[in-house]
């Protein structure tokens, strides 16, 4: 006999056949499942605004006004290091300001004093040359008595005519020192300029319920100084500028530079900042960052001495004898050996975010 199928029956049957499929399927998910707590963070791309387009002429002006709902946490993943000198140091970038009311090494003295020059060391053969004064020059500068020389002997340095026979400085320690100055760095106050740049990106939730958007951004921090030679005496000594109080970022400065060069050096950190926004139903909030910028001016000076004594052979005899030593302070001939130059800074500090407060979405769809 055969069992008549009814309406009923049938729907019975599909729906247990639909229950043991659901059942022995792993990979169905409940709608309502939690699918994952770890979110995809979107990149985003800073607009720069200022001040006057915000409509504000202080930054305590801006903060205060119904623009700002609040102030956010701010924790920056460092991500690398950028160096223009092709090296990486360790340096420290504070929050705030660095200088103090006196950042300078002293008024110095005039070069060729002691108390501002470092130790002595043997002026090369390649010093010499740098000098720029010629064979011809460095003997005039030697005359004695009317008497010109046949040569010159400045350490392993020796112009046309030296005695030959034996060097006249490791025969005699006639020898020709240079030494380097410690630097003497003054900031010029009135031309100091505090600033802040400002940024902003907007977060928008589309959705008919309360949700979270996922933002992150770079920027970066650090100290970059721009070195310009004024003034240089052409000798090569290698000696650093060292800024006090600012970061650990030294300027390597040498006597070679020529007047009226320009070099560049820079130590900067990339940082990464997450930004994590709840936001109502169709609702958008825009984030402002503010970043507190420093520029400096300073003014240097780099003296130098030459000091020892030369060599010097005569084609006769001057006062009894044919071999004289004489200051070696002599080639400068007179000069302050210095190089004089300015040393620009521009520091960046961390940022702070300020969140505006929530607004309609007038159309709820982000594509028209």
């Amino acid at each position: 006999m055969k069992r008549k199928i009814t309406s009923y029956y049938l729907l019975v049957v599909i729906a247990s056949s639909l229950l043991v499929s659901c059942s022995n399927d792993d990979e169905v998910t409940p709608v309502n499942s939690e699918i994952s707590k770890e979110k995809q963070f979107e990149n985003v791309t800073l607009e720069k605004t200022t001040l006057k387009e915000l409509g504000f002429s202080s930054i305590e002006e801006f903060l205060k006004s119904e623009m700002v709902k609040e102030k956010l946490n701010v924790t920056p993943i460092a991500l690398q290091k950028k160096s223009t000198t092709g090296k990486t140091v360790d340096f420290f970038v504070p929050a705030g300001p660095t200088f103090g009311d006196n950042v300078g090494l002293g008024s110095g003295s005039s070069s060729g004093t002691s108390d501002n020059l470092g130790p002595r060391q043997l002026m090369t053969s390649a010093q010499v040359e740098q000098l720029h004064l010629g064979h011809n020059k460095i003997k005039d500068i030697y005359k004695y008595y009317g008497n010109t020389p046949d040569g010159v002997t400045i350490n392993k340095f020796m112009t046309r005519g030296a005695f030959a026979e034996f060097n006249l400085s490791d025969e005699y320690g006639w020898y020709t020192y240079i030494r380097a100055g410690i630097p003497v760095v003054t900031e010029l106050e009135n031309e100091k300029e505090d600033d802040f740049q400002i940024f902003k990106f907007r977060v928008s939730n589309y959705s008919s319920v309360q949700d979270n958007v996922w933002r992150t951004f770079s920027y970066a921090k650090g100290t970059s100084i721009t070195k310009s030679v004024k003034h240089t005496v052409g000798v090569t000594m290698g000696v650093g500028v060292s800024i006090p109080l600012i970061a650990d970022v030294n300027v390597g400065v040498s006597y070679s530079n020529e007047q009226g060069t320009e070099t560049n050096n820079s130590e900067m950190v990339t940082h990464e900042q997450r930004y994590v926004a709840t936001l109502p139903a169709y609702s958008q909030r825009i984030i402002y960052i503010i970043q507190k910028k420093i520029k400096s001016k300073f003014e240097y000076k780099l003296p130098a001495l030459i000091d020892g004594v030369v060599g010097v052979n005569y084609p006769k005899k001057v006062n009894g004898a044919y071999f004289w030593s004489f200051p070696a302070s002599w080639l400068m001939e007179g000069k302050d050996m210095a190089e004089l130059g300015e040393l620009i800074v521009n520091e960046a500090y961390d940022i702070e975010m300020f969140g505006g407060p929530d607004v309609k979405l007038k159309d709820p769809l982000p594509f028209k």
